[in-house]
């Protein structure tokens, strides 16, 4: 890990407007998450100001050196610049009040110490400042925290946390993110805090869900933290010990499996593999994750559930273009991508089995025949075989020519049989072929 800032890394939109402030005689800091990454090395993108100039004054010295500005936060002494459409939020010196909501502060007080606005903010790793020539600021240790790998709360934990509850699922993203310990005061107190996610909005706890399942170690989360993730998503709370165990290792398997490109649908039914798909769906439209992406975690766990059952343990092109068939049905124009997801997660599954030491969950399909699918379904998708009665080689129009048929129900029954003995491979998708079959059907 670098131990210092390159100046020249800062980015030009940011400097023009920090050198702005300064110009007209202001102190100013780089603070918040850019720094953090700026010191690991790692790419970093938003870039935020801090300044002892009031939001007021801010804004008349920027617009003064031709920035535009946008009146975003005033309450809390925040506005934001735009420099070559990047925004850049410059914010006031600041301490906070009480949070009764354990979201937002009762009162902010403007402060002339950039340290004590340090002090207010959440993890050692985020309360550091740092500028092209006065160089790094670090009162609590973040520099040091980062190079070891720690997530450390700034002060007491258990004030941080009962500042804003959402701060837990915020340190286990960032422990599940760099691949972080928790330190032992801030990690006892994220169980002993946990229930206080009760009072975050179920949309804002489905935000930092996601970045903890993008971190690529969600199922490290879900085994290292269960009263946290329990309390977040009461849907799992339910859950028995064994099953808790055995979705986190179907998670975990989930990401090992797709080579940390695991699709959103994919690592969200991994993570509700032993909850009902319409619970699972309900929870995520809860947490406003979006109606379609709940509709395909909803899809995968439904045929993960079908295939419990047991289905033949051979799997030939047959079965697997009828499989096919049905997830693009379900959710039209996405069951080629769905595929290879139920692929993963069946698999996903299976290896949680034997981590959990209990025999496969699907009779009559083993991890083998998960990659017999996936072979399949390729070639399927690059014969561009049909998965909808509308990607036949004929269209309702030439049946009724062909067959001598008037519009009516009797056109879609014969396009339904044509699609049935397509999908069961016994007539090729071709026009000529299909417009033959029609004409002996229409001659009977």
């Amino acid at each position: 890990m670098p131990s210092s800032i390159d100046p020249a890394s800062l980015p030009a939109y940011a400097k023009a407007v920090l050198s702005a402030l300064e110009e007209a005689g202001f102190e100013a800091w780089i603070v918040g998450g850019w720094v953090r990454d700026a010191l690991r090395g790692d790419p970093a993108h938003d870039v935020d100001i801090t300044t002892i100039a009031p939001w007021q004054t801010t804004e008349r010295v920027l617009e003064a050196a031709g920035i535009e500005v946008h009146e975003t936060g005033t309450a809390h002494g925040t506005v934001t610049a735009v420099v070559s459409g990047k925004p850049i939020e410059c914010t006031t010196y600041r301490v906070e009040g009480a949070y009764s909501d354990f979201r937002h502060p009762d009162s902010v007080a403007f402060v002339t110490d950039v340290r004590e606005d340090l002090a207010r903010r959440d993890f050692t790793i985020n309360a550091m400042a740092w500028h092209p020539t006065r160089g790094l600021l670090d009162p609590f240790g973040g520099s040091s925290d980062l190079a070891a790998g720690i997530v450390r709360c700034v002060g007491d934990p258990k004030r941080r946390f009962g500042e804003d509850a959402l701060r837990i699922l915020r340190a286990i993203r960032f422990a599940a993110r760099f691949g972080f310990a928790t330190e032992p005061a801030t990690e006892a107190a994220l169980a002993s805090c946990a229930p206080e996610l009760a009072h975050i909005a179920r949309e804002r706890i489905g935000q930092e869900l996601q970045g903890i399942l993008d971190s690529g170690r969600a199922g490290w989360a879900l085994e290292a933290e269960p009263s946290v993730l329990a309390a977040a998503v009461p849907e799992l709370a339910s859950l028995s010990q064994r099953q808790w165990r055995a979705s986190a290792c179907t998670l975990e398997s989930a990401e090992a499996l797709s080579g940390g490109m695991a699709s959103d649908p994919l690592l969200w039914a991994a993570l509700f593999s032993a909850v009902a798909p319409k619970a699972a769906a309900k929870a995520m439209r809860k947490m406003a994750r979006g109606t379609e992406l709940a509709g395909q975690v909803a899809v995968l766990l439904g045929e993960l559930a079908e295939l419990r059952k047991g289905h033949p343990a051979a799997w030939d092109e047959g079965a697997v273009h009828a499989l096919l068939a049905r997830l693009e049905q379900k959710v039209p124009h996405e069951g080629r991508s769905l595929i290879f997801g139920l692929a993963t997660l069946g698999q996903a599954e299976i290896c949680a089995a034997e981590a959990v030491g209990e025999k496969g969950p699907f009779p009559g399909t083993d991890r083998a025949a998960f990659d017999v699918i996936r072979s399949h379904a390729r070639l399927l998708i690059a014969e561009r075989a049909p998965l909808r009665i509308q990607e036949l080689a004929i269209a309702g129009a030439e049946v009724m020519e062909i067959g001598g048929l008037g519009p009516g129900p009797e056109v879609g029954q014969v396009l339904k049989e044509l699609f049935a003995d397509v999908l069961a491979g016994t007539l090729p998708n071709e026009a000529d072929a299909l417009a033959n079959e029609v004409a002996k059907r229409c001659k009977r």
